[in-house]
């Protein structure tokens, strides 16, 4: 199945260690409920969320084998965090600017990385 796609194994490797690092963060946070950890754990996902899905646009694409340049990835991924906030905020009444803030946070450090590998 993997040689149908061409997927490699070492391009997918800080995927497989990201959603790693989520489920154990995610199943801390919901075990032990601590209110005052919880918050800076979830700002920990959300910069996880910034850098893996936009790396995951760039280096595997969508179907077809078509890839996203860098900024491609990085601008589809701003605008999937903007409307889910939005939608967000449609449901809560309140927009978690903070969440987004750690969402771009971790789209320019990843945007930083691909362009120094491309540019070395």
């Amino acid at each position: 199945m993997l040689t149908k796609y061409n997927i490699k194994f070492k391009p997918l490797l800080p995927v497989i260690i990201a959603v790693l690092i989520v489920i154990i963060i995610e199943y801390f946070r919901h075990t032990y409920k601590i209110s005052y950890y919880d918050r800076s754990l979830r700002d920990i996902e959300h910069i996880i969320s910034g850098i893996i899905v936009p790396y995951g646009l760039y280096t595997f694409g969508l179907k077809n084998h078509k890839k996203f340049s860098i900024a491609q990835a990085c601008i589809a991924y701003v605008v999937a965090c903007f409307l889910f906030e939005f939608s967000q905020f449609c449901m809560r009444g309140y927009l978690q600017f903070d969440q987004y803030l750690f969402d771009m946070i971790g789209i320019a450090i990843i945007g930083t990385y691909l362009l120094y590998r491309k540019w070395r």
